[in-house]
């Protein structure tokens, strides 16, 4: 009887990934055990300089964090000899201080402002939620740290601003202050509040007052020209958007094309005219010698949005028109709807998802826009964002204008939630 064939014992020790974790683990709670003791050494000994290290050494003394460096220490060697002995067993507490210690050195490193030692342990956390994370957590890895370190970090620090105070000279003083928020409310901020939505309300409404036909028109053609119809919408939206806005200046000046037309052959006329058929004219002649008030005012600026963001209306519009089955319309003129009637019972309801996703698209942006309202405005329109700018390059109020933002993508949370409620619906 030949011999029994012995499969390989399964290794209930940890595999490579586990092992370099527990490694990274081990050493940690021998830096967080004794950099603090290291510190002083290092600074009487001349071996280690720098405003980095000492902020560094700083942190790491400073309660309560120094009592507790011990704690944190014996946590780190534990898991490293869990991770070393069970394995995969023990994976998910190590992505479980992964994920806290993240969170909380990466917090600590905004609050103290980049300190090194903070960003030095917030790296390894995301180090081991790399190496302890699963096939989609590495996958998704590259995405969620760009993310979280040029979104999320960026958007805290702005977060803790709001609710801090400005210094004398224009420093931020790390004292709670919720008064930022409240002088939102002032009548001169409000002023600027509500004559943000009137104007970002106002360029929606143009947008899809022109944008609206302009995609119907387009869906409505043969299939041949539409794209080269959609081609030409875009071209004049392929240049820079500062540039274009630019142009609008050149175009709206006192001197620019329509007020060279308006007191150069528009006057000529009607002086003309006056001179062969009397007075009649004469009002017109006055009108048409001196300039139209154009440029820096809100016409101005409603006008250099609407040109902006009418794309952003037209293409949802035009998806949602092109996809409607017109044999529907047939049916209602067959029930004697006319024009009209079969457009506003059927075509428009069945077209509100791209008219509701248009006007987000176009509201959200005129909200907060800053260059329109700083070139085509002129100092004279001001609105959210250039309020907010002026806090930040000139006040530098940066606590008021950390709120000042918080606010405005508050709003713009709930204009994105409005819309997923009501296209949800249609």
């Amino acid at each position: 009887m030949g011999a029994a064939v012995q499969l390989p014992r399964k290794r209930s020790a940890g595999g490579t990934v586990e092992r370099i974790a527990a490694g990274l683990l081990l050493l940690n709670a021998l830096l967080v055990a004794g950099f603090p003791y290291f510190c002083p050494l290092a600074i009487r000994a001349d071996f280690i300089a720098g405003a980095g290290f000492y902020n560094a050494c700083s942190l790491a003394l400073t309660p309560p964090l120094y009592p507790l460096h011990l704690l944190l220490a014996a946590v780190d060697a534990a898991l490293a000899v869990a991770l070393g002995w069970g394995g995969r067993r023990i994976r998910r507490w190590g992505l479980l201080r992964a994920a806290l210690g993240g969170l909380a050195w990466g917090v600590l490193t905004l609050l103290a402002q980049g300190n090194l030692y903070a960003a030095l342990e917030f790296f390894l956390s995301l180090l081991l939620l790399f190496l302890l994370g699963g096939t989609t957590l590495r996958l998704l890895f590259p995405g969620a740290f760009w993310l979280l370190v040029f979104f999320t970090a960026p958007l805290m620090i702005v977060l803790i601003y709001s609710f801090l105070r400005r210094g004398v000279y224009g420093e931020v003083e790390w004292a709670f202050n919720w008064e930022n928020y409240a002088r939102i409310f002032d009548v001169g901020y409000l002023g600027i509040v509500l004559r943000s939505l009137y104007i970002a309300a106002a360029t929606t409404f143009f947008c899809f007052l022109f944008g609206y036909p302009l995609a119907y028109f387009i869906a409505r053609r043969p299939p041949r020209w539409r794209n080269a119809l959609l081609l030409l919408l875009m071209i004049p939206f392929w240049t820079n958007f500062v540039v274009r806005t630019y142009a609008w200046e050149m175009l709206l000046s006192g001197e620019g094309l329509i007020n060279s037309f308006w007191t150069g052959s528009l006057h000529s006329l009607f002086l003309w005219l006056q001179q062969n058929l009397g007075g009649l004219f004469s009002p017109l002649v006055q009108a048409t010698a001196q300039p139209l008030p154009l440029l820096y005012t809100e016409f101005a600026v409603i006008v250099g949005l609407v040109y902006g963001w009418i794309t952003d209306m037209a293409l949802p519009c035009y998806a949602a028109i092109e996809r409607i089955d017109f044999s529907l319309v047939e049916a209602a003129k067959d029930l004697y709807a006319n024009d009209l009637r079969a457009f506003l019972r059927v075509v428009f309801p069945l077209s509100m998802p791209g008219v509701v996703a248009g006007a987000i698209l176009v509201f959200i942006p005129s909200l907060g826009a800053y260059i329109t309202p700083d070139i085509l405005g002129g100092g004279k329109t001001e609105m959210i964002g250039t309020l907010i700018t002026r806090q930040f390059l000139t006040t530098r109020d940066w606590p008021f204008g950390s709120a000042l933002s918080f606010m405005l993508m508050l709003v713009m949370l709930v204009g994105t939630l409005i819309y997923f409620r009501v296209g949800r619906r249609l």
